[in-house]
């Protein structure tokens, strides 16, 4: 049974999020760039709409003349999820994660996703955030040293009021590799905010 936030801890909790939602713009596209597990690497994003849509069509296109063609799948995927086509870059992972089922950043990136729209659709936010954390449980136990899952679980468990849990999992992401981008951030997390113990 959780317990419910003091004041002051939900307070914090609030300022808590509001410097994960800053911090976690640019840290997908860092460990895509930087994961040397994946096994293909996304297109650019355009910087044009139209540019885009084109990329979308053009993918799309050869996922239809190829179903099984994983690497166009993976792409149109995180294009799709680039673009905040959260829905379809859900299932379009799935469908490349039902060809690929072990590739761990791919998990991620879905449970990305479902963490994005999260955001978006509160309707359904509980459900969302509860589909992101399997996804990224998932991912570790295949990879228990995955960072960015590691990371994500620590922004889902705050997402859910457990501000300890996120203590401890930004802990282990630090404890991964403090000198990358996701590791300094866990790390900034833990060093501005009292998770565990607050305050009276």
């Amino acid at each position: 049974m959780s317990v419910p936030l003091t004041k002051l801890q939900s307070w914090r909790l609030t300022a808590a999020l509001a410097v994960i939602f800053i911090l976690t713009v640019v840290i997908l596209r860092y460990m895509r760039k930087n994961n040397e597990h994946e096994e293909v690497s996304s297109p650019p994003v355009m910087q044009t709409s139209g540019a885009v849509f084109d990329q979308i069509n053009t993918l799309q296109a050869a996922v239809n003349a190829n179903p099984n063609d994983d690497v166009s799948l993976l792409q149109l995927a995180n294009v799709l999820q680039d673009a905040k086509f959260y829905p379809k870059a859900i299932d379009t992972y799935g469908r490349y994660l039902s060809l690929k089922p072990n590739n761990v950043s791919a998990r991620v990136d879905r449970g990305v996703s479902y963490y994005e729209l999260a955001q978006v659709d509160t309707l359904k936010q509980a459900e969302d955030l509860q589909l992101a954390e399997n996804d990224f449980k998932q991912a570790l136990q295949t990879d228990p040293k995955h960072q960015l899952a590691l990371y994500n679980m620590g922004i889902v468990s705050l997402m859910q009021g457990n501000m300890e849990g996120g203590a401890d999992w930004f802990g282990k992401a630090a404890a991964i590799d403090p000198t990358t981008e996701v590791g300094k951030k866990a790390s900034m997390l833990l060093q501005q905010h009292s998770f565990k113990h607050p305050s009276p």
